[in-house]
């Protein structure tokens, strides 16, 4: 399975309170909304690894998570982050990069961007 789509799998089943979850684009008429609290996952990399026999044998995989708050978001969003870091990491994958906050210019929505990555024998 394509580690967007498994990731997508984790998110949309693991009880955490998002309007929309969507990989690779945000459709068109979400772009501007800033009433929604979004997930956007893209493949950042996808890279064969452990090489033998002229071949490889593992796939080192890794996601960015982009977290689009709603400006009526009513939780706390530390604690909300961390439910989604502990969430990914008992599903196998590991926190690469857990970026600072920073508010959208136009939306004024707050954004989270994390990096997770996986390594996966074929």
């Amino acid at each position: 399975m394509l580690s967007v789509l498994s990731v997508k799998g984790i998110i949309d089943t693991g009880g955490l309170k998002f309007d929309g979850v969507f990989t690779e684009n945000l459709p068109e008429e979400r772009i501007d909304r800033d009433d929604l609290t979004d997930v956007l996952i893209s493949r950042v990399r996808n890279t064969p690894t452990s090489f033998g026999n002229n071949d490889f044998n593992q796939v080192d995989n890794m996601v960015s998570i982009q977290i689009f708050y709603s400006k009526n978001f009513d939780e706390n969003i530390e604690q909300f982050e961390i439910k989604v870091m502990k969430l990914m990491l008992a599903n196998g994958w590991y926190i690469n990069d857990n970026k600072s906050p920073y508010t959208d210019p136009d939306t004024k929505q707050v954004i989270k961007v994390f990096l997770f990555s996986k390594t996966e024998t074929i």
